[in-house]
C-alpha cells in the first residue's frame, strides 16, 4: 500500500512538473513569435529608411556630380590653356605686357 501511495504521490509530481515545464514551453513560443516579428519590423525599417535617404538625398548626388564634371572640363581647358601660352613667341607676350 505505501508503494502505491508513494507511486500516486510521484506520478503528481511528475504531472505538475510536466504542466510547469509546458506553461514555461508556451512563453518561449510566444517570446520567439514577438522576437521574430520585432526583427522583422526593424529590417523593414532600416530598409525603408534608406530607400527614403536615397530617395531625399539622390538631387544632391546629382548636381554634385554634375558640378564636379564641369570644374574637370575647366581644370583642362586651363591645362589646354596653359600649353597654348607656352606656344606663344616671347615678343607676342612682351607686345602684350607693354601694352598693360
Amino acid at each position: 500500500m505505501e508503494d502505491s501511495d508513494e507511486l500516486k504521490k510521484l506520478l503528481r509530481q511528475n504531472l505538475e512538473i510536466s504542466r510547469e515545464s509546458f506553461k514555461i514551453l508556451k512563453k518561449l513560443h510566444r517570446a520567439r513569435k514577438f522576437a521574430l516579428a520585432f526583427k522583422i519590423l526593424y529590417w523593414t525599417a532600416i530598409i525603408l529608411m534608406v530607400l527614403g535617404a536615397y530617395y531625399y538625398v539622390q538631387p544632391f548626388v546629382d548636381t554634385f556630380a554634375k558640378t564636379f564634371g564641369e570644374m574637370k572640363e575647366d581644370v583642362s581647358a586651363i591645362g589646354e590653356a596653359s600649353k597654348a601660352i607656352k606656344d606663344i613667341p616671347a615678343d607676342a607676350l612682351q607686345k602684350v605686357k607693354d601694352t598693360f
